[in-house]
Order: structure tokens, then C-alpha cells, then sequence
């Protein structure tokens, strides 16, 4: 038998703030910011005949949440993520959001064209935390 050696190099793509995920426009009123980062931001799609909604939720009351949309792949690693990459190659920021205090945030999509694949960020203060990708 004959062993042939084998190396699997693993990339990850570069922190990066070339994908502007929350607009100075958008900031939080003041009155509705939380201290801290959530854990564990959760995403869920409900396909209609009407389109898509997605629903963000853990996001803490009063937080900004920037709905993305691509193809599932490592994805840029914008630096406000502190290290992690998005799960999306291409990333497009469809819009943005500040939670309600439950936490959630809904965003209606109705484009056809979108790419497969949804992700959310969320932001609190100077930090952010991605939901896991889903694709409805």
C-alpha cells in the first residue's frame, strides 16, 4: 500500500470594512440602546405567495440589524464581527432595522433576483454578532 501525503490549508478572508453593514443614518435612538451584545441571534424565513419574511430575533431591544442577502460561503470579515467572516459570498445589504424591545425585527422581501441565502448582523455599542445563514 502506497500512503501519499496529504495538507488541507484553510483560509479565511481578510477583516475587511469594505461592506458598510449599518449606515450612520441608522443609528438606534438613544432611549432604546442596550448595553450589551445578545447571544445567539436567531433567523427565520417564512416563504409565501407574497414573498419572504424574515425574522430576527435575540437581538436585544433597541438594537441595529442589517439584513443580508448572497450565496452561502466564507464571506468577508467585517471587522465590527471582531474576527468572525459573514457565511455569504458577495454580500448585498438589503436593509436595516432597529429591533423592537421584545428584540425582533421583521424584514418583508419580495425581490425575486435575491441571491438564495439570508444572514443578519446584529450591533450593539461597538460590537456585532451574525445570525447563523438561512436559506428559505
Amino acid at each position: 500500500m502506497r500512503f501519499i501525503p496529504f495538507v488541507l490549508l484553510a483560509a479565511c478572508a481578510p477583516e475587511t470594512d469594505a461592506l458598510v453593514l449599518f449606515p450612520e443614518d441608522s443609528a438606534a435612538p438613544e432611549d432604546r440602546v442596550v448595553a450589551s451584545l445578545p447571544v445567539g441571534v436567531l433567523l427565520e424565513a417564512v416563504v409565501n405567495a407574497d414573498g419572504t419574511l424574515l425574522r430576527v430575533s435575540n437581538a436585544g431591544g433597541g438594537a441595529k440589524v442589517a439584513m443580508i442577502n448572497g450565496d452561502v460561503g466564507v464571506g468577508p470579515c467585517p471587522k465590527v464581527l471582531g474576527g468572525p467572516c459573514l457565511g455569504l459570498t458577495s454580500p448585498v445589504v438589503v436593509a436595516t432595522a432597529v429591533s423592537d424591545l421584545d428584540g425582533v425585527a421583521l424584514f418583508d422581501v419580495t425581490d425575486p433576483l435575491a441571491a438564495p441565502a439570508w444572514q443578519a448582523v446584529v450591533q450593539v455599542g461597538t460590537g456585532a454578532e451574525a445570525s447563523p445563514v438561512v436559506e428559505p
